[in-house]
Parts: structure tokens; C-alpha cells; sequence
């Protein structure tokens, strides 16, 4: 079990839901796209409205005994969290790599071996 801290964001519980259900709309048209530039510029401009928007849904279908209401919810977030792994992986990556040619050339400015 785990517990997600969700932060005051000021908006109604309402917003929050039908945000989350237009946007789950969107993910999973996006979702069948994965080589396309939209699916990836969509991943990128998702806020935390996304991650809370899913945990309100979570919540409301928790409530209800629809299973395949579950499970899309549970898909979808999973797939939203995925790809945004996914794309910050590389950039992470990129600056790892770059700290270690800098110390490597560290290293040898100030080896005497």
C-alpha cells in the first residue's frame, strides 16, 4: 500500500474531476499514438491535475462496482506515469553522462600519473 500526498491546488473537486476525465479521453486517444509528436508534446504539458485527476477517479470507482471502470483508470495511469518515465530517462541520462566526462577531465587535469 501507498499513500499519494496530493497539494492544495485551489480548485474545485469538480474541475478536478472533469479535467481528469477529458484529459483520460485524451491520454488514451494519445496513448495509440506512441510514435507520434502529439502523444509525446501531450505527455509533457501534463500537470499534476493529471495525477490527482486519476486519484479522484480512482477514488469514484472504488465507489462503484463497475470493474472495467477500474481497470482503464488503473491502465491509464499507469501508462501516463510509464511514459513520463520514459521521457525524462534520456535528459537524466544525458546530464549522468555529462557530469562524468566533466570529472573525467577532472581527473586528468589534476592526475599526476
Amino acid at each position: 500500500m501507498f499513500y499519494l500526498q496530493v497539494p492544495d491546488l485551489n480548485v474545485s473537486i469538480i474541475d478536478v474531476e472533469d479535467s481528469a476525465l477529458s484529459r483520460l479521453g485524451h491520454f488514451a486517444t494519445y496513448s495509440k499514438l506512441s510514435g507520434k509528436q502529439k502523444h509525446l508534446q501531450y505527455l509533457r504539458n501534463s500537470t499534476i491535475l493529471d495525477y490527482s485527476g486519476f486519484l479522484c477517479l480512482r477514488t469514484h470507482a472504488s465507489l462503484t462496482d463497475d470493474n472495467t471502470l477500474k481497470e482503464m483508470i488503473i491502465e491509464g495511469e499507469c501508462r501516463l506515469i510509464t511514459e513520463r518515465l520514459n521521457l525524462l530517462k534520456p535528459n537524466f541520462l544525458r546530464k549522468y553522462l555529462i557530469k562524468i566526462i566533466d570529472d573525467i577531465r577532472l581527473f586528468n587535469v589534476t592526475d599526476d600519473n
